[in-house]
């Protein structure tokens, strides 16, 4: 817990204030956006497939509220906008439907995807579409090694680079045992307001390899005003051999692992985030070959960390400055000189 100035006639400051970090992030209670008059509307039930598969360049998919079940991965194509109608428009992968166990609920269809967008609805990765009388207990089956193998977004691609022009904006995607969503190689990437979280488990390849949001090869990416928490064996971020990132205003607490962990990459901005409550770091730059170029690190508050609040190493052309550490469990004395390492 963290205590902030108290309040009132006794003085001591303004008092605790509502944080301003992703005030709005996930599916809301309406869509945020209006389709267009075109747009094909599917009704639970249907097939978002088909609709998929018929949606023109620039065409819109709005998914009704209620719940869809859908009975294999569904393949989005270029050139379409997802959308639901905000947080009662819930996308559920059939566990019964074959291999649906050790399925990604949603995929990139072909290797050079471009111009997709997907917003304003849930994707639920749990078994089941209801969440039970005890949430613990739901996480503690999730977090199992043998617990079905469930993922919500993956988009992957061949080469660095290769799709282009992917938004996320009012998505939620939570219960996941594999990534709540992974990209592979894309350019032009905005996660926008967004919740990306209760994911990342011990099932195959591991504990610590799956996490709210995997991002490896990336071109150009804004991760802004979004919540990446409690992955049961993950990190809330994990971010390698990328460049040309900015992860700006977000939330990322109580993850297994770190906050933010970044590895190998070059021109990467950290800037205005909450890490809080995480097992390890904070916000955590590793080396796995080359290490890491140009990464700021400003203006975050990394608070209650078992690790470090900000660890960097192997870092060249480190800006680490005016971010708020505290209560973090790693020796002060061992994290600063890891956070300016040179």
């Amino acid at each position: 817990m963290y205590r902030g100035p108290e309040g009132g006639s006794s003085g001591g400051g303004a008092g605790l204030q509502p944080s301003s970090r992703a005030v709005d992030a996930g599916a809301l209670a309406e869509a945020t956006a209006k389709p267009p008059a075109r747009a094909i509307l599917v009704a639970p039930g249907g097939s978002i497939q088909k609709a998929l598969d018929r949606a023109t360049e620039g065409g819109w998919v709005v998914l009704a509220k209620g719940l869809h079940t859908i009975p294999a991965t569904l393949r989005i194509p270029s050139g379409v906008t997802l959308a639901g109608e905000g947080r009662e428009t819930v996308v559920f992968l059939d566990p019964k439907a074959p291999a649906a166990n050790s399925a990604i609920a949603i995929e990139n269809a072909v290797a050079d995807l471009k111009d997709v967008t997907l917003r304003d609805f849930v994707i639920e990765g749990a078994t089941s579409s209801q969440p039970s009388r005890d949430p613990n207990q739901e996480r503690r089956m999730r977090s199992y090694q043998h617990a079905p193998s469930r993922g919500g977004i993956l988009f992957s691609a061949d080469q660095p680079g290769q799709m282009r022009n992917l938004r996320f904006e009012h998505l939620t995607v939570r219960h996941c045992t594999h990534n709540a969503v992974a990209i592979r190689g894309a350019a032009q990437v905005t996660i926008a307001a967004s919740d990306f979280g209760d994911s990342g488990s011990s099932v195959v390849p591991g504990p610590g390899l799956e996490h709210n949001l995997l991002l490896t090869r990336v071109i150009g990416a804004d991760v802004i005003d979004s919540r990446f928490d409690d992955s049961p064996w993950g990190n809330g971020i994990d971010l390698t051999f990328s460049r040309d990132i900015t992860i700006a205003n977000n939330e990322l607490a109580r993850n297994a692992h770190d906050g933010v962990h970044a590895a190998d990459c070059e021109n990467v901005r950290i800037a205005g985030n909450l890490a809080e409550g995480n097992d390890a770091a904070g916000i955590e730059i590793g080396k796995w070959f080359d290490g890491s170029r140009r990464v700021t690190i400003r203006n975050n508050v990394a608070r209650n960390n078992g690790g470090g609040g900000i660890v960097a190493t192997g870092v060249v052309g480190a800006d680490v400055a005016a971010n708020i550490e505290v209560e973090n469990g790693e020796a002060e004395q061992v994290r600063l000189e890891r956070s300016t390492a040179r």
